[in-house]
């Protein structure tokens, strides 16, 4: 597993000219570090299988059109780190790592998942759910 910061989202932005282009990606987001490019924040969202025609971004806040399984990548995250808007599927944020709520979605529209982190309170999360939810084993 690795640690994946705006510098590392930066580096691998460089390596990767993207070609991809989309009229309903307009928007600015920013990074829990600053301001990132399209680029940037489509490898980040790479790492999670969410495919460049599977968000768009409102008031600078990323929404996935799928399901969104933040185990998936490799990345060691503490929270996530671009702000989430919604996410039209599952959302499972069941990552050892996660120690916070924040930039989490508003609303997932179907299930919610977050076991097993090290997330010690739930204060932070106010997030709308429309099928099951799953918060066993936290701290």
């Amino acid at each position: 597993m690795r640690l994946l910061d705006v510098k590392t989202i930066n580096e691998m932005a460089k390596k990767k000219a993207s070609s991809k282009t989309s009229a309903k990606k307009g928007g600015v987001v920013n990074s829990i570090e600053g301001p990132i490019s399209k680029e940037q924040l489509e490898e980040w969202l790479e790492e999670y299988d969410i495919d460049f025609d599977e968000y768009t971004i409102t008031d600078g806040k990323v929404n996935i059109l799928t399901t969104m399984d933040l185990d998936a990548s490799d990345e060691l995250i503490t929270q996530i780190p671009v702000p989430l808007g919604e996410v039209d599927g599952d959302l499972n944020a069941s990552v050892k790592s996660l120690t916070s709520f924040n930039n989490f979605p508003h609303t997932v529209k179907e299930g919610f998942f977050c076991y097993d982190t090290n997330i010690s309170s739930f204060d932070q999360l106010e997030v709308s759910v429309g099928g099951d939810i799953d918060l066993l084993m936290n701290p």
